[in-house]
């Protein structure tokens, strides 16, 4: 799968997490809208709107425990694909880092409880 296709479908599935946010919804899609032109793409990947803390996207937090360990991992998935290509920031990586931390702890404490 291309780059752009992998970075399409990532922000797609995103979007969809945040389909009753229309601001969240967009900022995931206009990720994948302007991959094309990496000047861009790596301003908004590295904005404050994706990994600023307190109103981002990654801060969000849902009520159903499904969707959030859902974003955590998509968001994970997003971080290591631009890593992958080239692209950088050390707030996302700060965030996929806790992220698939937490994400290992769920899996932990699912297995604990059976």
């Amino acid at each position: 799968m291309s780059f752009q296709s992998e970075l399409s479908r990532i922000c797609e599935d995103i979007a969809q997490l945040f389909n009753e946010c229309e601001f969240r919804a967009k900022t995931a899609r206009s990720l994948a809208a302007f991959a094309a032109d990496r000047d861009w793409l790596q301003s908004a990947y590295d904005s404050f709107d994706w990994w600023g803390g307190a109103g981002s996207m990654a801060d969000y937090s849902f009520s159903d425990r499904s969707k959030q360990i859902s974003s955590w991992l998509l968001f994970s998935h997003l971080v290591r694909l631009m890593q992958a290509h080239g692209y950088t920031s050390s707030r996302a990586e700060s965030w996929a880092s806790t992220f698939e931390k937490w994400s290992a702890d769920e899996g932990s404490q699912v297995l604990v409880s059976q």
